[in-house]
């Protein structure tokens, strides 16, 4: 059976044609805001062509033609997120507190988690895990970029973890797939596609919802996503769960109906001739039960004193030189963790130095302001003439935090991370 065929046989005609013509019409690119950073009407005012996404709040859909976001510094900043229009309705129907303990069961290259951390306003705690350890490390980096300090990047084979049954009151599971929703996205999805992959990766699906289910509390929500049209996928994996645990239940995202190809009670599926984006499917399920208090939030307040008596809230954690500002008290000893929560910094022969994590997670009231061309140089990774205290100190271009730079008789010698220069 090839893709066609399948799509036929899986979907009303009408529709399933439609879907079929629509994976020929252009992307449509998305992204969303970090409000941190930048406020909706000072994006609008900097790219007045984009449009606003007709369902996720603080974000954009844009023509890449017109905007080359992924080399602006609005990127590189960690003012915005790229992603897809469908990928960012997941997260936003999680509806994450800064009340809640959050696990991203298959989380690189990050987008999900950090739409859940913007949206969770920076609390609570997400443990952002992916079985990947070179995705995870894309995910560390992302989560680095974006300022995020409430999570924990974690690379572990979760069905190894026998501890922690019932602790996550909210969970994302956007499971491998046969990816026939990226189609437009990567035309080497088509080629490697198969009916066997299908009924392959179903099988590792059917496992990784038990999961979510072990660690999901009673009370708990979880949302299941692929980008995958295909219904062995999606929703027979949701029948399935439903029918061997008879506490879990599907809340109806009412609010998608008219944009998706299935009903609702069975999950949404998003795609090109309905929607915004590419294929995507999704399901929110409830736990029955009473939701506990969270208790594992650590709302201890500390002080830096190596960077100007800096007051924040977490459990400092010192790994080899290293510190991290971690959201939670929790020891967390079965997990791989790469970052733990916020990077403040390292030793080296005693002497601190603040790291770039922590340049992008604070506000740049107190920060050194760049000119466009000083800008450009910082980003180059030279340093800079300028007279300023002695010491570390953060440099930003119209109010966004660029990095960190060490100021010492009359000049701003550059410690942009060497990976991220522009030459």
């Amino acid at each position: 059976m090839d893709f066609k065929e399948h799509i036929l046989s899986q979907y009303e005609e009408n529709k399933a044609k439609k879907l079929l013509e629509s994976l020929d019409n252009p992307r449509t690119h998305a992204l969303i805001l970090n409000t941190n950073k930048i406020s909706e009407e000072e994006f609008v005012k900097a790219f007045p062509g984009v449009i606003k996404h007709p369902v996720v709040e603080h974000a954009f859909l844009y023509d890449k033609n017109q905007y080359e976001m992924g080399k602006s510094i609005y990127h590189d900043a960690g003012a915005i997120y790229i992603s897809d229009a469908s990928s960012l309705t997941v997260s936003y129907m999680l509806d994450a507190s800064s009340q809640d303990i959050v696990l991203d069961m298959c989380a690189a290259p990050g987008g999900k988690s950090i739409q859940t951390s913007l949206r969770m306003e920076n609390e609570g705690i997400i443990i952002s895990n992916d079985l990947s350890y070179n995705r995870a490390l894309v995910l560390s980096q992302n989560v680095e970029r974006m300022g995020r300090k409430n999570i924990i990047v974690t690379c572990n084979d979760l069905s190894k973890i026998n501890k922690y049954a019932g602790m996550f009151s909210k969970i994302i599971l956007d499971a491998p797939c046969s990816g026939s929703g990226m189609f437009r996205k990567d035309e080497k999805m088509l080629l490697d596609w198969s009916i066997e992959k299908v009924h392959k990766q179903a099988a590792i699906q059917k496992e990784l919802i038990e999961l979510a289910y072990f660690f999901l509390m009673p009370g708990g929500t979880l949302i299941y996503s692929t980008c995958s049209y295909s219904k062995e996928e999606n929703y027979e994996i949701i029948k399935g769960l439903i029918e061997r645990h008879k506490d879990m239940h599907i809340v109806p995202l009412n609010e998608l109906s008219k944009y998706s190809l299935t009903d609702v009670n069975e999950g949404i599926t998003l795609a090109p001739s309905t929607y915004f984006g590419e294929g995507q499917y999704l399901c929110k399920l409830k736990k029955d039960g009473k939701l506990r208090v969270n208790d594992y939030i650590c709302k201890e307040k500390i002080v830096v004193k190596e960077f100007n008596n800096l007051t924040l809230q977490g459990n400092l954690i010192k790994k080899d030189n290293a510190i991290y500002l971690s959201p939670t008290n929790l020891a967390l000893k079965e997990f791989n963790i790469i970052r733990n929560g916020l990077k403040v910094g390292e030793y080296n022969k005693n002497i601190f130095t603040p790291d770039h994590h922590l340049s992008h997670f604070l506000s740049s009231s107190s920060s050194i302001n760049l000119e466009e061309d000083n800008m450009k140089r910082y980003l180059n990774g030279e340093s800079i003439n300028m007279d300023n205290q002695s010491g570390f100190h953060i440099v930003s271009y119209k109010g966004l935090n660029l990095g960190l730079v060490k100021s010492n008789n009359g000049q701003l010698k550059n410690h942009y991370p060497k990976g991220l220069r522009h030459k």
